[in-house]
């Protein structure tokens, strides 16, 4: 008889065998698969077990766009891509340096670029990737 673990797994014991092993073990894969690190299916990641990587995007390359917005294409720092990331937008230098900002931001010409819009083509900026 397996012994369940704190998430759900099981862990086979001496005599375990034939349909309950297999039937366990089919189960703790599909687990494995589809887990989340919730707290609930498994155990949750700390923030320390994220990859954060940056970017600075610089003034000098803004394109102008319509209805006076600007925008540049930015790659995706690390092995991210636009479906797994989340960033943040903060001023780089001057006397906002710091400020974070909410760009309007748009998947790039491929999944591992982004388009960044804003409306003041003499930012400086710094992406922060996770």
């Amino acid at each position: 008889m397996s012994t369940t673990l704190t998430y759900g797994l099981k862990r086979p014991v001496d005599g375990d065998q034939g349909a309950t092993l297999f039937d366990d073990l089919e189960g703790d894969i599909t687990q494995l698969d589809a887990h989340n690190h919730n707290g609930t299916n498994s155990s949750k990641l700390s923030p320390s077990a994220m990859d954060v990587t940056a970017v600075t995007v610089a003034a000098a390359n803004w394109n102008a766009g319509s209805y006076g917005n600007y925008y540049q294409e930015v790659t995706i720092a690390g092995s991210l891509t636009f479906e797994t990331m989340h960033c943040s937008v903060y001023v780089n230098g001057g006397t906002n340096d710091g400020q974070i900002i909410f760009p309007t931001i748009k998947k790039g010409s491929s999944s591992s670029t982004i388009y960044i819009y804003v409306n003041d083509n003499t930012l400086a900026l710094k992406v922060i990737f996770r």
